[in-house]
């Protein structure tokens, strides 16, 4: 009796679901079919139909965010590659575990230039930690498994494997052992000399600060950044363009966020003597305004998964480490060195920015009052009605971008999970497919998308992967019938005046205005327009709880002001 060798496609699925993937997002072309096949066959394996490129790089990266697994997308060779590269580029400006594959033509007629072929890894390099194009049926296993390991190893960020059509099909023989997945290479605690420095710093600090970058949210780290907080009563901001929570705002040292412009950085690091920042990825604003962000006299503490610190800020001490573990580390020096009349300093401190906390919020509370009659809608009164009434599971991805200030600041959130950017790259169209694979990966919770109809439009077959898989997902449209963000940046650039920024051409998406209720229900998600606070809340609730995708088009106010200044 004779037994028939796995080929390479079928042991590359097993491989994937070796090292814990699940769901793989793709758009099929030719030369990936074997790869299709064989993941369609896999028992615990799910592929996602995406109808564009770019929407399964998004939804992976979604998954990968929402789960801290890898998420997986396999592409089309080179045009299905360049079609995917805005939500690659994305998430290598993110830092997100996103692995790549694609097939590639047959080798045996390279020679010849065959129709779709590219220098794939050349394409890639650029926005990956590793790219690479199998040689061998036997590296194929071995490279789809380093490509996992590197993705999700510090510092995390998006890998590439390119597999040959004339692999996909061969036999391994020796394939009855996959690579062995094992443990994810991790960071351990920064060293204690690094941690003592940092800590007598911060004790020196008469106002410190602690600016909570992404590496909090992807290492899951919040408990620990919350307790170091509290033990130093020190004001805590998101850096710049969040793709989690990275710290409760509800918590009162939160103090707020951080803005991508060169006004809000010199404030943020005028008003603090000490800065500990906690893996501040987005340094430099939209719009120049300078190079460097710490004063003379101001003291800089970066705790980092990666060993190289870009310019933007003056670093004194680097701890290098996991985030929990170095931040545990932090926070129990901390408390052995506190000495009575320090102690004492923290105490008040910590009442001041109780009273703060408690005063910007009242803010934010009367300003969205004032104005919850509006119509169209205002968004402060509208993301200050629905924070309300969305259950505590809430997950609010968040791709507004000239609203996105009032989507976090409106927010009370409670973990890295209740608020998901993730545009530190800049290129619009992946809050909509982020969303998708969030609501996949973490089934658990409730996930309302706010989107800008610019953005929703760049990728808005994404709504067609949720029909179809019937995604539980709420698309909220902030729709003012423009790229706002645009104008207000133009105000910002130029110092033109509204009447002529209207001028310009392109920022504009009337005549015709989008029917985003039918495009939606033509892509199989039914929706509702609204354009009262009290219209939309209720729209979303109701979406909310049937547990099916659906979309509602919000008509919010079209008013601009200037952006980035």
């Amino acid at each position: 009796m004779t037994t028939t060798s796995p080929d390479v496609s079928s042991v590359l699925a097993g491989t994937l679901r070796a090292h814990g993937v699940t769901a793989v997002f793709g758009n099929p072309g030719t030369t990936e079919l074997p790869l299709v096949d064989a993941i369609g066959r896999t028992p615990g394996m799910s592929y996602y139909l995406c109808l564009q490129e770019n929407v399964a790089t998004g939804m992976a990266a979604g998954y990968a965010i929402a789960t801290g697994k890898a998420g997986v997308s396999l592409l089309h060779v080179a045009p299905g590659l360049a079609c995917g590269l805005g939500n690659i580029y994305n998430a290598f400006r993110n830092g997100t575990p996103l692995v790549v594959l694609s097939g590639q033509q047959d080798r045996r007629h390279t020679l010849l230039n065959p129709v779709l072929y590219g220098d794939l890894v050349s394409l890639m390099r650029p926005v990956t930690k590793w790219a690479w194009e199998a040689q061998t049926a036997e590296e194929v296993p071995v490279a789809v498994g380093r490509a996992i390991r590197d993705a999700l190893s510090p510092a995390q960020a998006p890998t590439f494997v390119s597999i040959p059509l004339d692999l996909q099909t061969m036999p391994l023989p020796d394939s009855g052992d996959l690579p062995d997945a094992g443990p994810v290479p991790a960071l351990g605690t920064a060293p204690a000399a690094m941690v003592e420095a940092a800590v007598a710093m911060l004790h020196a600090a008469e106002s410190p600060a602690i600016i909570a970058g992404d590496i909090i949210g992807a290492g899951r780290a919040v408990p620990e950044l919350r307790r170091l907080a509290h033990e130093l009563a020190a004001a805590v901001y998101w850096e710049p363009v969040s793709t989690y929570a990275n710290y409760p705002t509800s918590d009162p040292m939160s103090q707020g966020i951080m803005f991508p412009n060169a006004k809000n950085f010199e404030e943020i690091f005028a008003k603090h003597d000490v800065v500990l920042a906690c893996g501040l990825g987005l340094r430099a604003p939209a719009l120049f305004g300078g190079t460097n962000w710490s004063a003379p006299g101001h003291r800089v503490i970066a705790l980092t998964d990666h060993s190289s610190q870009g310019p933007g800020i003056d670093v004194d001490v680097t701890l290098l480490g996991d985030a929990a573990a170095t931040l545990t580390a932090l926070a129990e020096a901390s408390a052995a060195a506190m000495k009575p009349e320090l102690a004492e300093q923290v105490a008040q401190r910590h009442a001041q920015l109780v009273e703060k906390h408690a005063a910007a919020r009242a803010r934010v509370v009367a300003s969205a009052a004032k104005r919850a009659l509006d119509v169209p809608i205002n968004t402060a009164s509208l993301m200050t009605a629905l924070y309300e009434k969305l259950p505590e599971n809430a997950t609010v991805v968040d791709e507004s971008l000239s609203n996105s200030a009032w989507v976090q600041l409106a927010g009370q959130f409670t973990d890295e999970l209740g608020y998901l950017g993730g545009t530190k790259g800049g290129g619009i169209g992946f809050g909509l497919p982020e969303a998708v694979g969030a609501a996949i990966g973490r089934p658990d919770r409730s996930v309302v998308a706010v989107i800008g109809d610019g953005s929703s439009l760049h990728s808005i077959q994404a709504l067609w992967t949720a029909a179809r898989y019937n995604v539980p997902i709420v698309v909220c449209v902030l729709n003012n019938a423009s790229y706002r963000i645009l104008k207000g940046g133009l105000m910002s650039l130029t110092g033109i005046s509204l009447e002529e920024v209207e001028k310009v051409p392109g920022l504009n998406i009337v005549s015709p205005e989008v029917d985003f209720v039918g495009l939606g229900r033509s892509l199989g998600v039914d929706g509702v327009r609204v354009d009262t606070v009290e219209t939309a809340v209720a729209a979303v609730l109701e979406a909310v709880a049937s547990r099916e995708p659906r979309l509602v088009d919000i008509q919010v106010d079209r008013g601009t002001r200037k952006i980035f200044s």
